[in-house]
This record gives C-alpha cells, structure tokens and sequence, in this order.
C-alpha cells in the first residue's frame, strides 16, 4: 500500500524563493499541512523542487496544490539511483487551479532522488507557488533493508518479500515474482 515518502530525513532543495525570504516562502511549507503557507518561487524559465530520500523508494503517485495562476502547465518527473543520473519518469499535465491534483505514476523504477520539473508556467513571470507537494509510494521495510545489504539476499518473515542482489542492481520482490 502506498504512503508519504516525505519524512524527517528527506532533503529537499527548490530552484528559487520569492526574493530570497525564506522565512515567508520557504521549501518548508511545501511539506507543513498548512493551507496558508506556501513555497512561492522567485521569477524564470524552469522552477523545480528536489527531493532525496533516505533509501530508495518507489514513487506510485504526486499530489500536488498550486495557487491558480501560477501553476505549472507542464511537469517533468524525473528520478535516480544515489549516484545516478537523473533520468524522466513521466509528464504531468496538471490545471491551472486551487484543487489538490492527484497524479498516478506507472512503472516507475526505484529511485533515491526525485526532482520535479515545473515548466510553461501560467505566470507571465515564470512564477511557481505551490501550497502542498506529496509524494506517494513504497519503500523497503527499514529492518529487512538493513539486514539484506549485510547478506546480499534472504527473506523477512513479517512482510514475505525476498532481496536479492541481481548484477549491479538489487531488488525487494515478492516471493511470487522469484519464480
């Protein structure tokens, strides 16, 4: 089942920040539950945020409220490994109004790092003001993934999935997935 990625230890970095006043406009009250902060951005082209998680997650869904009118016409979800590249994930569409929009992710790879990419705003300036930002998905059981790295495989009895060390990549499977 799907949950917040977003905890204590992720590190979030934005492109901009209104002329410069974190204080009032700030990364953080992307994350805050309040619906009177905001991370407004300063003017330009390409606005982004970027997320690095603690451990790999897999991303299912972005939700995401803009002010209307200064809401992105087009994002670009990218991802990548720790030391990776980043590479796209997919496109998002979203309107250009006040309502939560939530956007399902197919198929997307694990990752450590996600930036999205906020292009073609509907502010003659380039502004971007997001009010809420959610990234949804799964992520390996902190007590299975920790033992794994030490083996290179094995299985947890609390959740049946199995890790296994496949080349230069690993991967948590369910046990119906190994054969």
């Amino acid at each position: 089942m799907a949950s917040s990625l977003i905890c204590s230890e992720t590190q979030s970095r934005v492109s901009s920040v209104l002329n410069r006043d974190v204080k009032q406009y700030g990364k953080k009250y992307m994350f805050d539950c309040n619906e009177e902060t905001c991370w407004n951005s300063d003017q330009g082209d390409c606005q982004w945020v970027s997320l690095e998680f603690p451990q790999s997650v897999k991303v299912s869904e972005l939700k995401v409220q803009f002010q209307g009118g200064f809401s992105s016409k087009t994002c670009r979800l990218h991802g990548c490994p720790k030391d990776g590249a980043f590479t796209q994930i997919c496109d998002l569409y979203p309107e250009d109004d006040n309502s939560l929009q939530i956007f399902p992710i197919q198929e997307a790879p694990a990752v450590d790092k996600v930036k999205i990419m906020f292009e073609n705003s509907a502010d003659f300036f380039g502004r971007i003001i997001v009010y809420s930002l959610e990234i949804l998905g799964e992520k390996p059981h902190d007590h299975f993934f920790k033992a794994s790295r030490e083996r290179r495989g094995g299985s947890c009895v609390k959740c049946s999935m199995v890790w296994r060390h496949l080349g230069n990549m690993s991967a948590v499977l369910p046990p119906h997935e190994l054969m």
